[in-house]
C-alpha cells in the first residue's frame, strides 16, 4: 500500500477514534510538532478555529498564548510528560503521550481532582502516624511515606492486593481494616509489625450513600518508642518504690532505736552491732555499767527483729525476793505450795512465749536458779514448780548485767557453763565519760522527750551549761544524765538553764577536776589530755585553731584524736 494512502487511513482513524472519545481536550500531533487533528475542546482552549490549527507547528505558538507557552514546554523539554495549566479557577491536566507511529498526542483535561489528589498525597506523606486506606472490599488503595517506613514496604508491594495477603505473609499480626470493614464499625488493636516496631493500629469505615462501606482508613501509630519509655518509668517507679521502702525502713531502726543516740564512734559501733543481732535468734549478754542503756538496746534489738509483733517482758532478777524469783521465772502448777493460786500460774518464761524475755541482772540470780536457767536457755524448755511436763518455749533470750562475771565465775558465785551459753553474742555499752561527746545531743534528746511526757515549757541550756554537764565524769551514765535534766526542767523558772542552776554537787566535782580516785599517774595523764583535746575540739571545731590553743602541731591534734576516739569528722 502507497505510502500516503497509509498515512490517510491513520489519519482518519485518528479522527474518528478522538471524535469519540470523551476525555477531553485533544492535540494530535506528527514529526516537527506539526498540528494534524485538534477536537472541538482543544480548540476552544486554543481560542481558534479548528480547521485553521492544522498544519500549524506549536513551535511557531498558536492561539492562546499562555498555553502555547505550556505547550511549547512540553515540546522543549522531551522527559517532561505532565503539567499543570490554570485557568482562572479552573485546573487542566496537560499529559503528553506517544500514541500512533511518529503521532503523539496531548490529552488536556479539567481536572480539579488532580490537585487534590496530589494535596491529598502530600498531606498523607507528611503526617507522622501511617496510613493504610483499602477500598470496601479490602483491597489496598494506598499507603503514605510513614508505613511504607514503620513496615518496611513499598506502596507497589501492596496497593491493588487484598490487605490480609500481606498479613498472611508475616508483614504484621492484625489487619485493623479488614476487622472495620467485618464488624461495620471502628476498631483498634497493638499490633506488631514484621520489623519488631509495636504499633497502635486503628480503623474506621467510611460509608458511601447507599450505606455500602466505600472506604477502611487506618491510622498506624509507632509506639514501640513509648512502650519501651513506659518500661522504663515502669522500672523508674519500682526502684523509687524500693528506695521509699528502705526509707520507711530506715526511718522506722531510727525511731525504734531512738534512746540509743549519739554521734561518736563508740556508740555507732553499738548501735550497728545491735542491728544485726536483731536479724539472728541467738541468746545475747549486755554488759555495761549502771545506767548506761541495757535495757535500751535489749528493747532495740526486739524491736528492730521479727518477734516485733510479739511479747518483750522484762525481769529484773535483783528486784525479785530469792524467795519468789523461781514461781515468777517458771511458773507453777495449782497445789504446787501454800499460798499457791488454785489453778496455777504461768511463769515469765511462758509469758514471753513468742516474743523476747529480758533477763536484767541476771548475776543476781541464786546458783540454785541458774540450773534451771541453763536449761531454758540450752533446751529451751522448763518446768513449772510442781509440775511433770516440760514447757516448751519460742522466744529470745537476751540478758544483761553491771557486774564482772568472770570474777563471779572465779568465786564460785556464777556458773561458768551459763556464762559460757548466755555470752554467744555479747555487747558491750561504753559508759557515757568515755563519749561525751555524745552529751550534748543526749541533752537535747532527753529535753525534748521529758516535755513531751511532763507537758512542761521548752527551756534550753546555754552553751556554758552544756559545756559543764560535758566536763562532769558522770559515774550514773545516762541514768544520772536524765534526772539531772528532768529535775531541770522542773525547777529552773526562766526558759534559759545556766551553769549555777547545775546541782552543786555536780559543778564541784567538775572544779575539783577529772581525777576523783588515785590511779595511776600515766593514766592519770591520758585522761587529762584526752579531756582537753575534747574540749578544744568542741569549742574551736577546727584542727589548725586547736592546735595553735594547745601549742601543738596541728599533726600531733590528728593524731591524739585518734588516739582517743575523738571524733574530727566535722573539722
Amino acid at each position: 500500500m502507497d505510502i500516503n494512502v497509509k498515512q490517510n487511513v491513520y489519519d482518519g482513524l485518528s479522527s474518528c477514534i478522538l471524535d469519540y472519545l470523551e476525555i477531553g481536550a485533544l492535540i494530535c500531533l506528527r514529526p516537527q510538532w506539526v498540528i494534524q487533528y485538534v477536537n472541538l475542546p482543544a480548540a476552544q482552549l486554543l481560542c481558534l478555529d479548528a480547521g485553521k490549527l492544522a498544519g500549524r507547528s506549536l513551535l511557531n505558538g498558536v492561539g492562546n498564548n499562555d498555553l502555547s507557552v505550556i505547550l511549547k514546554k512540553l515540546v522543549d523539554n522531551p522527559p517532561l510528560t505532565e503539567v499543570i495549566y490554570q485557568q482562572g479557577e479552573q485546573t487542566w491536566s496537560i499529559e503528553w503521550k506517544e500514541w500512533l507511529p511518529e503521532q503523539v498526542i496531548v490529552i488536556i483535561q479539567k481536572s480539579p481532582e488532580i490537585m487534590l489528589k496530589k494535596e491529598l498525597d502530600a498531606i498523607l506523606d507528611c503526617l507522622y502516624d501511617g496510613i493504610w486506606i483499602t477500598d470496601g472490599q479490602g483491597i489496598t488503595v494506598r499507603i503514605n511515606k510513614a508505613l511504607e517506613s514503620i513496615a518496611n514496604i513499598e506502596a507497589g508491594e501492596v496497593v491493588g492486593r487484598h490487605v490480609l495477603e500481606p498479613r498472611d505473609e508475616g508483614k504484621f499480626t492484625v489487619s485493623v481494616n479488614w476487622l472495620a470493614i467485618q464488624d461495620r464499625k471502628p476498631v483498634t488493636r497493638l499490633d506488631e509489625y514484621w520489623t519488631g516496631k509495636c504499633c497502635l493500629t486503628s480503623s474506621i469505615p467510611v460509608f458511601n450513600e447507599q450505606g455500602e462501606i466505600w472506604r477502611a482508613v487506618a491510622t498506624v501509630r509507632d509506639i514501640t518508642l513509648l512502650e519501651e519509655l513506659y518500661k522504663e518509668l515502669l522500672k523508674t517507679k519500682e526502684q523509687v518504690r524500693l528506695y521509699h521502702d528502705e526509707l520507711n525502713r530506715l526511718e522506722e531502726e531510727r525511731q525504734l532505736g531512738a534512746e540509743l543516740v549519739g554521734n561518736s564512734p563508740v556508740i555507732q559501733k553499738v548501735i550497728s552491732i545491735v542491728r544485726r543481732l536483731a536479724k539472728v535468734d541467738s541468746t545475747v549478754l549486755i554488759l555495761g555499767e549502771t545506767g548506761v542503756g541495757k535495757d535500751v538496746a535489749a528493747k532495740m534489738i526486739h524491736n528492730l527483729s521479727s518477734r516485733v509483733d510479739s511479747p518483750f517482758i522484762k525481769v529484773n532478777c535483783g528486784a525479785i525476793p530469792e524467795t519468789l524469783i523461781e514461781s515468777e521465772l517458771f511458773g507453777y502448777e495449782k497445789g504446787a505450795f501454800t499460798g499457791a493460786k488454785r489453778e496455777g500460774k504461768p511463769g515469765m518464761f511462758e509469758l514471753a512465749q513468742g516474743g523476747t524475755i529480758f533477763l536484767d541482772e541476771v548475776a543476781e540470780l541464786p546458783l540454785q536458779l541458774q540450773v534451771k536457767l541453763l536449761q531454758a536457755v540450752e533446751e529451751h524448755t522448763v518446768f513449772r514448780i510442781g509440775g511433770t511436763r516440760p514447757v516448751n518455749l519460742n522466744l529470745r533470750i537476751i540478758a544483761a548485767t553491771n557486774r564482772n562475771l568472770e570474777e563471779m565465775i572465779a568465786k564460785e558465785m556464777f556458773r561458768e557453763d551459763l556464762y559460757y551459753r548466755l555470752k554467744v553474742l555479747p555487747v558491750f555499752i561504753p559508759p557515757l565519760r568515755e563519749r561525751k561527746e555524745d552529751i550534748p545531743l543526749l541533752i537535747n534528746h532527753l529535753i525534748k522527750k521529758l516535755n513531751e511526757k511532763m507537758g512542761l515549757a521548752a527551756k534550753r541550756f546555754t552553751k556554758d551549761a552544756i559545756d559543764l554537764m560535758a566536763s562532769y565524769h558522770w559515774p550514773g551514765n545516762v541514768r544520772e544524765l536524765r534526772t539531772v535534766i528532768e529535775h531541770l526542767l522542773v525547777m529552773v523558772e526562766g526558759d534559759m538553764i545556766i551553769p549555777d542552776d547545775l546541782p552543786s554537787s555536780l559543778r564541784q566535782s567538775v572544779v575539783q577536776g577529772s581525777v576523783v580516785t588515785i590511779q595511776p599517774l600515766k593514766q592519770a595523764v591520758q585522761e587529762l589530755e584526752k579531756k582537753i583535746i575534747s574540749l578544744a575540739i568542741q569549742q574551736y571545731r577546727n584542727s589548725y585553731q586547736v592546735a595553735k590553743v594547745l601549742q601543738v602541731n596541728q599533726s600531733t591534734v590528728i593524731r591524739k584524736a585518734k588516739k582517743y576516739g575523738l571524733s574530727l569528722s566535722n573539722i
